[in-house]
């Protein structure tokens, strides 16, 4: 199976010698589920926003494949950003629903389309579509 994503030697600490991650190395294969369990302060959500891209390691390296990406939803969502907990959950997905719109958009107009306009807008469909897909 492939690998969805990978980590190598995750080190992150927190000042005075206090180690969240201490040499962190696991991976995840495609469709697999899994959960993150431990107790408060074990380095959860460290790992996860070292996953997503939105903290750095000390040392160690995270491997995501091309066209793959990580997003993680804080425990505490900013109180300044006036949306809903649902709202903010809903955040995740907004390049999925975009592409979703241009999907729609390009459907409507194909019913008008002829020969080669009608060819462009079937190719651009399929683009969609894999974009979708992943």
């Amino acid at each position: 199976m492939k690998v969805a994503i990978e980590a190598d030697g995750l080190v992150k600490g927190y000042g005075k010698g206090v180690r969240a991650l201490d040499g962190v190395t696991f991976s995840v294969e495609q469709g697999t589920v899994f959960g993150l369990l431990g107790p408060n302060g074990a380095g959860k959500s460290t790992l996860l926003k070292i996953l997503a891209g939105t903290l750095e390691p000390e040392q160690g390296i995270v491997r995501i494949p091309p066209g793959r990406s990580v997003a993680y939803l804080a425990q505490l969502a900013p109180a300044s950003t006036g949306r809903t907990l649902w709202q903010e959950m809903e955040s995740v997905f907004e390049r999925l629903a975009a592409v979703q719109r241009q999907l729609d958009q390009l459907t409507e107009r194909m019913h008008d389309a002829e020969g080669d306009d009608l060819m462009d807008l079937v190719h651009a469909q399929a683009e969609l579509h894999h974009e979708f897909d992943r």
